[in-house]
């Protein structure tokens, strides 16, 4: 094939010089950075790296880089997907917050306690947290990492912590848990209305964002109002026995695949504990314990004071949820226009390449047609010049 950039031998025809060096995307491929090191490193399901580990090496990493890049397409890996990378201090610290559920629920009594993690992947955080609290109570506690299977995610550590695949429903069922781990619910889902109707849920921990996350439902899972249509309603895990808190301790280690698109500290561990409330308790003791000859009003005053303080906590109740409904909104507002800023300028930036890519593409075509039709005119010029000269000759004869 003959070069385009060198004249021909053939014809001495005029050469059309295209550059397209300022039309070539630009590659995409990163670096060997100290980020696509450390992403390297994730990809061995075994490494437990420290939270400064993570926050030095991917919060500076900007987007639409080639670094940002690899980070997108390593978290959404299909055989090994990222959601929660965990690190060395969330795994002690959360091992040490179930050592201490061990010896409320179970380890006291002398029982095997049984702890069923759903949705579990590759099983990672099973295994991490099996070996900690392995340490402490040898042979007193069970964790089992369960998962259905949809997403076709492969076991992490096949032999030393298999993942049974199982519905999470199926798995309540079998193993009646006292504490069951759920890390990242699908987003639109709600699976802990089942956790609490199992009687032996003493509790249930949920990893990943609250509220209005990426994670189960807002007001079905973590009793978040965000239409505020609600009235001041009890959450359906208040109205059925259990308290919620968050453990701002173990999200100050956490880090999650959100951390570089939306901002550090998107993912949060609240727990959700079963509990019986003091002042219904103590009115249900009152009315059971009232000797019949002993006077009725003491017995109603004790009533009427049970059901004060009942009307007070939830006066209470309502205003502390109120507030946090307006922080909420703020916190949603932010989040929003956040979102919009960054749609807007992926929006500019996909823009700016298409255009540089129809430049180009039109600058390619255009060089091409101009040294098409300049080889055109010199073989019609050339036929005529070689008509003209047989012509002459023709008649010089």
């Amino acid at each position: 094939m003959e070069n385009p950039e060198q004249p021909s031998t053939e014809k001495n025809y005029p050469v059309v010089e295209y550059n397209p060096e300022p039309f070539v995307k630009e590659s995409r491929e990163p670096k060997d950075t100290e980020q696509s090191i450390m992403m390297k490193k994730l990809s061995d399901p075994s490494y437990l790296p420290t939270h400064e580990e993570l926050e030095n090496y991917f919060l500076q990493i900007e987007k639409y880089t080639p670094e940002y890049d690899v980070w997108i397409k390593t978290v959404r890996d299909k055989k090994q997907p990222l959601f929660e990378i965990y690190t060395q201090e969330y795994i002690e610290k959360l091992a040490d917050a179930l050592c201490s559920d061990v010896k409320k629920y179970g380890y006291a009594e002398g029982n095997l306690l049984t702890i069923l993690e759903v949705g579990a992947g590759a099983g990672k955080l099973t295994h991490f947290l099996q070996k900690k609290i392995e340490e402490k109570f040898k042979g007193k506690v069970k964790i089992i990492a369960t998962d259905s299977g949809k997403l076709e995610i492969n076991p992490a550590f096949p032999k030393e912590t298999p993942v049974e695949k199982m519905d999470y429903k199926d798995a309540l069922e079998k193993y009646n848990p006292t504490i069951v781990l759920c890390s990242w619910l699908p987003r639109g889902e709600d699976w802990t209305e089942d956790f609490r109707k199992n009687n032996n849920v003493k509790e249930y921990i949920l990893i990943g964002e609250d509220d209005f996350g990426s994670c189960g439902k807002p007001w079905e899972t973590f009793g978040y109002d965000s239409s505020g249509d609600r009235n001041n309603q009890q959450p359906p895990y208040r109205r059925e026995g259990f308290r919620k808190s968050t453990r701002s301790d173990l999200q100050e280690f956490q880090f999650s695949r959100t951390d570089i698109i939306e901002g550090h500290g998107g993912s949060t561990t609240t727990v959700f504990e079963k509990y019986q409330p003091e002042v219904r308790k103590s009115a249900k003791n009152i009315s059971e314990n009232a000797e019949p000859n002993s006077g009725r009003k003491p017995w109603l005053e004790s009533i009427r004071e049970a059901q004060e303080a009942e009307a007070l906590r939830k006066a209470q109740e309502a205003l502390d949820l109120q507030l946090k409904l307006q922080m909420k909104a703020e916190e949603k507002r932010s989040a929003l226009k956040e979102i919009e800023k960054h749609k807007i300028e992926r929006e500019k930036f996909e823009e700016a390449t298409r255009k540089r890519d129809e430049n180009a593409d039109k600058e390619l075509k255009r060089g091409l047609l101009k040294s098409i039709i300049k080889e055109f005119l010199a073989d019609v010029i050339q036929e005529i010049k070689n008509y003209f000269s047989k012509l002459f000759k023709g008649k010089d004869k």
